[in-house]
């Protein structure tokens, strides 16, 4: 995973990446840039920002920048899983279906459940699944079943024989 602390921070680095790629003249990135802006000549950061902002759902890059952490959070969530719908995420990692998506590859000894909180791509992860992937990264498989199973019969969800 990336360890940006923000969604924000997410959102600038997408533009950098793109504002690179469009001054590489990279034909991906031209692209996305003319889908957005008419006139797609002597592109600034500030009109990179736009494009971002108009490829995640906003008006504007100011939008963007007012939105709550939790909006930016599902936005970035939704994008994510329209990149995932239909495709296999090793051809998403080939292809960045327009965007540099890596997969996050696990560290050796990464238990399942950590896997899954952290997510299969490059993108930041919300602060209530990071911090709960930390707390399981301390433990093996068999002391997070204790944990979750502890858990649930405290909440009164199930009774274990």
């Amino acid at each position: 995973m990336t360890n940006l602390s923000t969604p924000i921070e997410y959102f600038k680095k997408e533009a950098k990446n793109l504002f690179r790629e469009v001054q590489a003249h990279d034909a991906e990135a031209m692209a996305r840039v003319r889908r957005v802006l008419k006139d797609s000549v002597n592109v600034s950061l500030m009109r990179v920002q736009h494009v971002v902002a108009v490829e995640y759902g906003f008006l504007k890059w100011e939008d963007l920048i007012k939105a709550t952490a939790g909006e930016l959070h599902a936005k970035i969530s939704m994008k994510k899983e329209s990149l995932l719908k239909g495709k296999g995420e090793k051809s998403i990692a080939e292809k960045g279906n327009g965007h540099r998506l890596k997969l996050r590859v696990p560290p050796p000894g990464e238990t399942p459940l950590v896997s899954f909180l952290r997510g299969p791509l490059d993108l930041p992860t919300p602060p209530p699944f990071n911090e709960f992937a930390d707390l399981m990264d301390t433990m093996t498989m068999e002391e997070q079943r204790q944990w979750l199973d502890e858990d649930a019969r405290r909440m009164g969800l199930f009774r274990r024989n």
